[in-house]
């Protein structure tokens, strides 16, 4: 379960799918969570968002601030696959983990051009699906706790 890690924000998951209740210790506990982790530099919000240019294998997960160059639906996986990019060239090619077909991309030809070499994949499964759905192609967007499956570092 993920909740906000903003001291003001309500108790509610960011996941649609969980609907819980918190007792006044959990409470207590996440209003505790939520102070330290504010005192801690390392933490912050700003510190997690990284440039493609950066993608390591050691980050586990990060926020990407992007632009939308594709996107396709896959049906048997359930999960939309964006193409997208910031502006730098990726420092690994990273791995599409679901079979993707070259011609089934909603895309901006002009901006796939612009754009080659220099895009990420990044796949967006169950909740996230009809959010991708709704998602215009040159769109930008921010994608939080992105994971990226690294093929080769360059």
């Amino acid at each position: 379960m993920v909740l906000d890690g903003e001291k003001e924000m309500p108790l509610v998951p960011r996941d649609l799918s969980h609907q819980c209740t918190f007792s006044e210790k959990e409470k207590n506990q996440v209003m505790s969570l939520r102070t330290w982790s504010e005192s801690q530099e390392s933490l912050r919000f700003k510190s997690f968002f990284r440039k493609l240019i950066d993608i390591k294998p050691v980050f586990q997960f990060f926020n990407l601030a992007c632009q939308l160059v594709a996107k396709q639906f896959l049906l048997k996986e359930n999960c939309y696959v964006l193409k997208v990019w910031d502006g730098t060239r990726p420092s690994c090619q990273t791995y599409c983990v679901a079979e993707v077909k070259e011609d089934a991309w909603t895309a901006s030809s002009e901006l796939e051009e612009k754009t080659r070499g220099w895009t990420a994949d990044v796949h967006l499964y169950d909740d996230h699906v009809e959010e991708a759905r709704a998602l215009d192609v040159g769109s930008f967007i921010c994608i939080n706790n992105v994971q990226v499956v690294v093929k080769v570092c360059l």
